[in-house]
């Protein structure tokens, strides 16, 4: 039986935004099982939460990238404009967690404690390199879907939630507590994998085009 190309386009997305979200309860089931998983789970949550919000700005790369990288020239451009607006992102989240700036956001503005405030600074930490992985994946996404190869980002993040797993599988072999920190380190770690398989394979296929299928 054919496939109608609508579906044969939408399902894949659709299977990645599922799996996309699986990645949020599958951390907070591991880190609920700290001893101090109530300051753990705050943390997280905060620090997700202030994350999303610094991050926001480079979430367009990819439906930029969609309507605008018909060339390698004009992806590398988007990029680099975007790679601009990320590096003063990066820089105020480090600031966030560094600084008593963190304690402001965190104790005052949110409103928890100096233990769930201490525990989401470091998990903004790890949290770090993010938007400049957000950046490319998307930018690599944008590309993929221009030449209707939405299997490919199914297959990635599926991948991705496989090093999730590995990471907290890992953790929990050892028998360590995952704390918020290393939740959002195993997260930064999976989008990094992810990126690097469109980066490879946007560098090893040459038959993916710019131009829309």
């Amino acid at each position: 039986m054919k496939i109608n190309p609508l579906y044969k386009f939408y399902l894949p997305l659709a299977l990645t935004a599922v799996m996309m979200n699986v990645t949020t309860p599958v951390l907070n089931s591991v880190i609920s099982r700290h001893p101090a998983s109530i300051i753990q789970l705050a943390a997280f949550a905060a620090s997700f939460a202030i994350a999303t919000l610094t991050h926001s700005p480079v979430f367009s790369v990819q439906q930029i990238a969609i309507s605008k990288a018909d060339s390698k020239y004009a992806f590398w451009r988007i990029s680099k404009i975007f790679f601009v607006i990320m590096v003063p992102l990066m820089a105020l989240n480090f600031f966030i967690a560094t600084s008593e700036l963190g304690n402001i956001i965190f104790e005052r503005v949110i409103g928890t404690t100096a233990a769930v405030a201490t525990a989401a600074k470091y998990t903004i930490m790890a949290f770090l390199p993010l938007p400049l992985f957000i950046l490319f994946r998307g930018s690599f996404q944008g590309i993929l879907i221009r030449a209707k190869k939405t299997a490919v980002i199914s297959i990635a993040t599926l991948v991705r939630l496989i090093a999730l797993f590995f990471w907290v599988g890992l953790f929990i072999i050892m028998d360590k507590n995952i704390t918020s920190a290393v939740a959002g380190a195993g997260l930064t770690l999976a989008v990094f994998i992810e990126t690097f398989i469109y980066f490879w394979l946007l560098c090893r296929c040459g038959n993916i085009s710019f131009q829309k299928q």
